[in-house]
Formats: C-alpha cells, structure tokens, sequence
C-alpha cells in the first residue's frame, strides 16, 4: 500500500504555502499506525490503526481502524473497532475491501467491502479483480487462464452476470519473432482513473532494440471500446529492465519463490534488494522495461532505461542511458530524447531491481528521476522542456540506512550522512530536501534521539509528508 504510488513531481514552484499538520497523533498500546495509502483522485490520505504484530509466526496484521484526511484536514472513519486485514481502496478511493482477520492464514474466511456507507460481505471462495463503485469483476474459473469467464457482481444485492472478455491479440507479444524471456510477458491489467480496464502489453522482438507498447481499453462489462499502440526504437541500444512501476515485482527468498508473499507489489523498490538476509525483490515479468505517464491533454510518456548495443537480452546487460518519448493520444511520435550516462555503467544483471526509475509532469516541465542503491548509491535528477530539450541533470550521493523495522509504521532507507542526523527519507523526499527550501527547513527542524522517518507523496495540488519514528508518534503534514 505505501509504495503503490503513481507519483508527480517536485520542483520548487509548486510549493505555495508553509506546511500544516493534518494528523499529530501519539502511539497507544493497543492502536497504533500500521499503514496508510494515498488515494490520488481523491488527493486524501488513508491512515490503517490497529494491534502492533508482536509475533514472528503471525501472518498478516490485525486491522481496527480506518481514517482519510484531505488535504484541510477534514477526516473520515470507515470503520473502528473491527478486526481486517489486506485492507485497500479501489481506483476512485471511494470503496474499501478488506478480509477478516485470520492470523493463521493469508486468506480470511470473508471479504467486506464498503461503499456509499454500507458494507457487503462475501464468502472466502470470492476472488475479486477489479472493484468498481458499485460492482466487481470476479474470476469465475481459473484466475490464471486469459480464457476464463469472469462474473459482475453488484455490492447491493449480489446480482450476476457472466461474461468472457475479449482479451485476443496475445499472440502478438509472444510468436516466433518475440524475444525469450527468463521471466513473463509483460503485460498489465488494471481500472484507470476513468473506471474503464485497462490492459497493457509489451511485445519485445529478438534483439531487444525496438519495441510495441498496445493499450487496450475495455468497459466495465468486458467490451473493447479502443486500442492504441505506441512503436519503440532505440537507435541500436537495447531495452533491459530496472523498477519503472510498468510491470510486477515478487518477493522471493534466497532460494527461491516466497508463495507466502505473493506478487502483489507493482511498485517495485523495496528499500534495497532485501529487507533480510533472507528475501529480496524482483522483476517477475518483462513490463519494467518501462512505463507510461499520461498528461491532461492524452499526450503519452514512455520512459525506462537503455542497455548495451551489442547486448540482446534485457537482463544480462548494463545500463548505459535513459529514454523518454512523447506520443499524442493517437499514438503518433511527437518527440523522443535518448541520453546516455557513464554514470550507472556498473548497474546490471543482479543489480538492476535495485534501481528506482519515475517521471513526472509540473510546471510545463519534464523531470527523469533514476536511483540505484548498488553497487553504487546515486540518484539522478533530469528536467526537459515540454519540447524535449534538456534543462540540466544533477547527481547526488546518499547512504543507505536499514535500521527500521519492516513492520514498522513507514519504511525509508535513504539518508545522507554529511547533512542529515538521525533522519531517513525516501527518494521523493531526498530530492525534495535538496531542490526544496521549505522542505529542508522543516526536516532539519525535526529534532529526535531515534531515527525519524519520513514518506514523501507528491501530487497534483499538494505534497504530503509522513513522519514518524515508528515508537512514539506520527505526523501527516501538507505542503
């Protein structure tokens, strides 16, 4: 839930006003912040209070409270006094589903999901996809099979009907010319901010140098309304994967698959590639070779990292640049710009689910943030022109630091030794404590004996700062 975020950026003229404290709120024995989630068509933060998870055997996180605040300050309980877990909002932020509590069990014995102030409850077997406002789409067979029929299920009385969605077009991904992959195809399916499926796929040929993106757009019973496609070509270098946000991540053991955790984490970096000896986070399909950004007038971004010429493989490469290209909503190539770097030459194979790769859109301004926490630890910040031109690129150092718990309240991993004390931030907020004055001057105010902690959410009309150290208390600031 934390690290779901399809952020914006973060240049010094969005900041207007000095920041307000939404939420200042102590820890108590028995309730405490257990997570929390932005909902960004809502611009509202969502805070999760609940019982600390005292045992290593215990499986998932006890649930008793629900809070989102806007941007004022206003709040809203969704429930208290219960007990949930796996608990999410849906793409509007206006319904929330979770399952009842089972400390033995990934899977609770009923799902609840809130909407319009009632709440539905369906059985364990449920397998919901896709949560509407006031409807889901369920798996009706094999969640696994492109094939299987699914169900529309109404919250209110439970209604149904079955369908098939028209999901043709795979085999133009993966046929004989298609490159193969270690890991699957890259294809992503998911409700956009204007409650219609969406699903986007990756076809990557052979030598890994050019590529086609295909947007299909389905209505809410399964009906194909538009498809798009977007052509790809990188001059010669190769594609190769780094942490977009465009494709899956998996958690995996040491030895292997981790089935206990899943593969539920589109967000990719985890803070560094384990948060044990034991675990770690990687690509689990090719989608992360790069992702999209739309901007208000359907103009498309594509951006993502570029590897060697003389490679032909998107994992056994090192990185050598950048790329970011605009299309018009037609699909039509406006500009595309190609940067090469000596900067990351040593970032590839094991170390590529170490980076960290986001674009933003603010102020008629394009801004290219790339990380890489090893084998070297150094972030990038590029700003474009609308028309493509580079405005400049700076680079900083910073430390990483694991000194949290992983199932703390927030989880940040960057520092920098020279200028912070005791203060661990996320990129978002380390670009922003360099490029930001209010910013800096509020964290280096922050005055603490324990690590302090802060997350950092930047969207369209505010930035949101989170800050804890995951003992004692918790603030929620706006910007």
């Amino acid at each position: 839930m934390k690290k779901l975020f399809a952020l914006a950026l973060l240049t010094s003229t969005t900041f207007l006003s000095a920041q307000e404290v939404i939420v200042d709120k102590k820890f108590e024995k028995e309730n405490v912040p257990l997570d929390y989630d932005f909902l960004n068509l809502k611009d509202e933060i969502a805070i999760f209070e609940g019982k600390p998870n005292l045992s290593r055997n215990q499986k998932n996180t006890e649930i008793a409270k629900v809070t989102t605040f806007n941007s004022s300050g206003k709040s809203k309980v969704w429930f208290e006094n219960e007990s949930l877990m796996k608990v999410s909002f849906n793409y509007s932020g206006n319904v929330l589903v979770a399952d009842k509590f089972d400390k033995n069990s990934w899977i609770g014995e009923a799902k609840k999901i809130y909407y319009n102030s009632n709440v539905s409850i369906f059985e364990k077997k449920f397998q919901g996809r896709h949560y509407f406002d006031d409807r889901v789409i369920t798996y009706r067979d094999n969640p696994t099979d492109k094939n299987s029929k699914r169900l529309i299920i109404n919250y209110s009385d439970k209604t149904s009907k079955e369908f098939l969605p028209n999901y043709k077009g795979y085999e133009r991904i993966e046929n004989e010319n298609s490159y193969k992959s270690q890991r699957s195809l890259g294809v992503k399916e998911f409700v956009n901010q204007d409650g219609k499926i969406e699903n986007i796929s990756k076809f990557i040929p052979k030598d890994c140098k050019s590529s086609t993106i295909y947007r299909t757009i389905f209505d809410r019973t399964g009906n194909k309304i538009k498809e798009t496609s977007y052509e790809l070509n990188l001059n010669g270098y190769s594609f190769i994967l780094s942490v977009t946000n465009g494709g899956y991540m998996a958690t995996k053991s040491v030895g292997g698959y981790n089935p206990a955790a899943g593969a539920n984490n589109p967000a990719g970096f985890s803070g560094s590639v384990g948060f044990s000896s034991l675990s770690y986070e990687d690509f689990m399909d090719d989608g992360s070779i790069n992702n999209m950004l739309f901007d208000n007038d359907g103009n498309v971004f594509v951006y993502g990292m570029m590897g060697k010429k003389d490679k032909e493989n998107i994992l056994i490469n090192k990185i050598t640049g950048y790329y970011i290209f605009k299309f018009d909503k037609s699909g039509k190539l406006i500009w595309k710009k190609l940067v090469e770097t000596e900067k990351f030459k040593d970032v590839g194979g094991a170390y590529l689910n170490n980076t960290y790769v986001r674009l933003f859109n603010q102020d008629n301004k394009i801004q290219f943030l790339f990380a890489s926490s090893k084998p070297d630890e150094v972030v990038m910040f590029s700003e474009f022109n609308s028309d493509g031109s580079l405005v400049n690129t700076e680079f900083y150092e910073f430390k990483l630091d694991y000194t949290y718990d992983i199932k703390g309240f927030l989880i940040a991993t960057i520092t920098d030794k020279k200028l912070l004390s005791n203060k661990i931030l996320d990129f978002e907020g380390l670009m922003l404590y360099y490029k930001n004055q209010k910013v800096k001057s509020y964290i280096d105010s922050v005055n603490s004996k324990n690590e302090v902690y802060f997350n950092t959410i930047i969207s369209k009309n505010v930035t949101w700062l989170i800050e804890s150290d995951n003992k004692t208390y918790y603030k929620v600031l706006r910007f």
